[in-house]
């Protein structure tokens, strides 16, 4: 799988935490349980998505909870949602992701503690130790559950005690050659990229992968010469509506992966199980809309952790 071909190639690793009073955290702490969360930049304002357990819908404080929230139930979860508008706690996301190489993970809720993993390059470590800095003033209880080498997604889940069942969507499509000839990020002709984040607009932001002898051109910044990494942003019009959907719908992968040899360009996605139908559904949509794109879907397995 391309995820595990580059999921090693940013080689740090870090896991932080924190807790802050919210009516979701207290009841991750008072019930005990694990709530997805997925973090949406867009512009200026973040916004979290919780995805709370329907199994638990019965508890009297997750019953109100819901129903002040005005949550909408979806394959076996409840789906709520809040922004930086209401918890100003929630623009750190927006520091952390502004460290160049930083890729996002995972965040979920458990035991009244907000977590969030990520991956990057130790170009920015320095970096990095200032959001920490900063976080530890504005937040006052954020904790480094970890930071160091990267182990791969697998030492994560271990470490966090973590095991979504999850399974990987590929699909392929063939640019036209406008677009080709026509791209801001013309990185090269070949190249694999990582987006780094969820962004509910109109730009992608990517991380890209290459080796020492890989020359960029166009609007890619390097994070580390010597190891072929860069960061970019584009406008791709499919992914942009695959955005736009994805978020609409509340599917948010863990993980998307892009590999162009030149003429076709391969898009590999991990979801939760739950959501398989629901992403070929859209995938169709979005097949539809672009057909001259010649999108297809390629295949679909089981996610396996290395």
């Amino acid at each position: 799988m391309m995820s595990h071909e580059i999921e090693k190639r940013l080689d740090s690793q870090c896991i932080i935490s924190y807790t802050v009073d919210t009516p979701i955290l207290n009841l991750t702490r008072n019930l005990e349980f694990m709530c997805n969360t997925a973090i949406v930049l867009k512009e200026d304002v973040v916004r979290n998505y919780y995805f709370v357990p329907a199994n638990i819908e019965n508890e009297r404080d997750v019953r109100i909870f819901l129903a002040e929230t005005k949550a909408r139930k979806n394959d076996g979860f409840w789906s709520v949602y809040s922004d930086s508008t209401m918890f100003s706690e929630l623009t750190i996301f927006k520091d952390l992701v502004s460290i160049p190489s930083v890729t996002i993970d995972d965040v979920f809720l458990k035991d009244g503690r907000f977590n969030i993993s990520f991956r990057f390059h130790s170009t920015d470590r320095i970096k990095l130790t200032n959001f920490i800095f900063k976080c530890n003033e504005s937040l006052g209880d954020l904790s480094i559950e970890y930071l160091g080498k990267n182990n791969g997604v697998a030492h994560l889940s271990n470490m966090l005690g973590k095991a979504d069942e999850n399974v990987v969507v590929t699909i392929f499509m063939f640019p036209p050659q406008k677009y080709i000839d026509d791209r801001e990020d013309n990185a090269d002709l070949q190249w694999i990229r990582e987006i780094r984040f969820h962004s509910g607009g109109d730009i992608i932001h990517g991380i890209y992968y290459g080796d020492k002898n890989w020359k960029p051109r166009g609007k890619v910044t390097p994070v580390s010469e010597s190891d072929g990494i860069y960061v970019g942003s584009n406008h791709n019009p499919v992914i942009q509506e695959s955005n736009k959907i994805f978020v609409e719908h509340m599917i948010f992968p863990k993980s998307r992966v892009h590999k162009f040899d030149g003429k076709k360009l391969t898009e590999e996605i991990v979801v939760t199980t739950f959501q398989l139908g629901l992403v070929q559904d859209l995938v169709s949509r979005i097949a539809g809309k672009f057909p001259d794109w010649r999108i297809s879907l390629a295949g679909v397995r089981r996610y396996i952790e290395t």
